[in-house]
C-alpha cells in the first residue's frame, strides 16, 4: 500500500521487485486492498492552476423548501452539475444546505456565474456566503503521509 502511495500507476511487476514477493502474489494482495474499499481508483490528479483555474470559491447555500419539494434529494445532484464544481457538501443545521466549491479563471468569472445561479435559482437557493480563494495561496493537502504514517503505527495492510 505504501508503494501505491507514492506511485498509484506502479505495475505489480515493478512492486514486487521492489518488496521481494512474486508478481501473483502482489496481485492478489492489489485486489484484496480493492476488495476491502482501500484503494478505489487509480488516476490523474490535476492541478487546477495549471488549468488555467486561479480561483477557488466556496459557497454556503441555503435550499429553500420550495426547492426540495421539487426536486428532493435530486437537489445535492443539481448543485454538483456544474461544469466549474469540484465539491458540494450536504450540512446539517446552522441556517445552510450545503457547502459547494468551484474553479474559476478569474473572481470576475465567479461573480458572473454567481449572479446567474442566483438570478435564475432566486426562488430555490439563498446564497449565505461566498469566499473566494486564490489557488496559489490554498496549502495542498497531500493524505498520502498520513496514510503511511498510519501503516507504520498499525503494521502492514
Amino acid at each position: 500500500m505504501k508503494l501505491l502511495l507514492g506511485n498509484a500507476r506502479a505495475t505489480d511487476t515493478e512492486i514486487s521487485r521492489q518488496i521481494g514477493l512474486s508478481t501473483t502474489g502482489v496481485g492478489k494482495i492489489r485486489k484484496k486492498l480493492e476488495s476491502r474499499g482501500l484503494v478505489e481508483r487509480y488516476g490523474v490528479e490535476l492541478d487546477i492552476e495549471a488549468l488555467g483555474l486561479n480561483v477557488l470559491t466556496v459557497v454556503r447555500y441555503n435550499v429553500l423548501a420550495r426547492a426540495w419539494e421539487a426536486h428532493g434529494e435530486n437537489i445535492n445532484t443539481i448543485l454538483a452539475s456544474s461544469p466549474n464544481c469540484v465539491g458540494c457538501i450536504r450540512l446539517q443545521g446552522g441556517g445552510s444546505t450545503h457547502l459547494v466549491m468551484y474553479a474559476f479563471s478569474d473572481v470576475r468569472s465567479a461573480e458572473g456565474y454567481l449572479n446567474a445561479v442566483q438570478s435564475e435559482l432566486y426562488d430555490y437557493l439563498e446564497v449565505k456566503d461566498v469566499c473566494h480563494l486564490l489557488v496559489q495561496d490554498i496549502l495542498k493537502n497531500d493524505t498520502s503521509g498520513l496514510v503511511a504514517s498510519a501503516l507504520d503505527m498499525e503494521g502492514e495492510i
